[in-house]
């Protein structure tokens, strides 16, 4: 899935939009604190997305699994690119066994998520 593609439409898009929100290395993970605060922020989003676009509250269960592909593709994206020269400049990190380290950690914390129901909204 390849973010401004607008051939898709629904989950993807919301996938799309949360990793834009949500997901930015800079901006945090994920929504924060426990259960309760993380279905509140997730509800504020969706609020915010439904301004745009329609969202069906029966998807919430695929966001964590379409995280986690995103994840690895993205991983994947840079491996693939790894002989241009430009690309060693520009991610000195990826070689690294610290990048590696904490990639598995991240993809052990989705393990965990995906382990776990989905985040539910209370007005869905």
């Amino acid at each position: 899935m390849l973010e401004g593609d607008r051939r898709h439409s629904g989950i993807e898009m919301m996938q799309t939009d949360l990793a834009r929100v949500i997901d930015r290395p800079e901006a945090g993970r994920r929504a924060v604190g426990d259960r309760p605060d993380r279905e509140q922020q997730l509800g504020w989003l969706v609020e915010e997305y439904r301004r745009f676009h329609e969202f069906d509250p029966r998807e919430l269960h695929l966001v964590e699994a379409l995280r986690t592909l995103r994840m690895i593709n993205y991983q994947a994206w840079l491996a693939r690119r790894w002989d241009d020269p430009a690309f060693p400049a520009a991610f000195p990190w990826f070689g690294e066994d610290r990048h590696w380290e904490t990639v598995i950690g991240q993809l052990r914390e989705q393990m965990a998520e995906l382990s776990e129901p989905p985040l539910s909204l209370a007005h869905a």
